[in-house]
């Protein structure tokens, strides 16, 4: 049997991370439009610092990032 899988890359790190059977190290941000890693979502689990890629990936969705009480934004589901 092959075995097929993709490679998709995460809009934080920008790290290429497989897809494909037995390995899912990343989720699809509907809301977002974007590939996230499992590592970035761990990692940055309080919220990310918004930087100007970010801010200006968002606006580019006609999305008004609110900060949390640290001043991050949240990664939504």
């Amino acid at each position: 049997m092959i075995e097929v899988c993709v490679l998709e890359r995460c809009f934080l790190c920008g790290f290429d991370r497989r897809f494909g059977p037995n390995a899912y190290r990343a989720r699809y941000c509907k809301s977002w439009d974007v590939i996230i890693c499992n590592v970035c979502r761990n990692s940055l689990a309080d919220g990310i610092v918004p930087t100007p890629v970010l801010l200006d990936r968002l606006a580019s969705l006609g999305i008004e990032p609110k900060p949390n009480a640290r001043g991050l934004i949240d990664i939504p589901d």
